[in-house]
């Protein structure tokens, strides 16, 4: 391995412990006490080092944001291969949505802002774009094999994040009992209805 390799890896390996760090803070005291100084004493760095890496705060939140998404994208992309029937994909697709949020529950934060989280509208709208994107065509693959007319996918699919999301969050609020499962069989029976409706147009 050349010297130039070797430094290639070191960086990396520091600027994941960096990302690390931030989200061992986020679990243990919230995304509001994550800052650069305590990423920093966490890694045993001084805050100039954390620099080098990250022009500020929001530059390492959006970092694992945009992490976060690729993440939901990538588990999204795999569930929507896993059910040849379309109805049955977008009740799979909903469970992963709500398998990943209770997995990584702050992660789930950071991506759509709770808890003091600094992250960039634009940003967020972006990376929740990647998943959008899979999902609308899981939509219109269902109106195409029920021989529905969806006026407008992008909005159907704001709808179906808008249940999902919502019922995550008062869950996680403790609004609503019963964890994840709770959730899941809320959500179920939510996308069921709200297909069955589509479908009775």
């Amino acid at each position: 391995m050349s010297v130039k390799e070797r430094r290639e890896r070191q960086k990396q390996a520091v600027r994941e412990s960096i990302l690390t760090a931030a989200g061992k803070i986020a679990r243990e005291e919230g995304w509001s006490a994550v800052t650069i100084r305590r990423v920093a004493e966490v890694i045993e760095y001084t805050p100039p080092i954390i620099y080098e890496y990250f022009a500020n705060k929001a530059a390492l939140l959006g970092e694992l944001q945009a992490q976060g998404f690729a993440l939901l994208a990538a588990a999204v992309r795999k569930a929507g291969t896993q059910e040849s029937n379309a109805n049955a994909r977008i009740l799979r697709l909903s469970d992963v949505y709500i398998t990943f949020a209770y997995g990584q529950p702050e992660l789930y934060q950071l991506m759509h802002g709770w808890n003091s989280a600094e992250v960039s509208l634009d940003q967020t709208l972006s990376g929740a774009t990647l998943v959008a994107d899979i999902v609308q065509n899981s939509f219109e693959s269902w109106a195409s094999e029920q021989q529905v007319v969806l006026p407008d996918p992008a909005a159907a699919v704001e709808i179906g994040w808008g249940l999902l999301h919502g019922l995550i969050s008062i869950e996680m609020l403790g609004r609503i009992g019963g964890g994840e499962e709770r959730v899941k069989l809320l959500g179920r029976q939510a996308m069921r209805d709200l297909l069955n409706a589509w479908a009775a147009k």
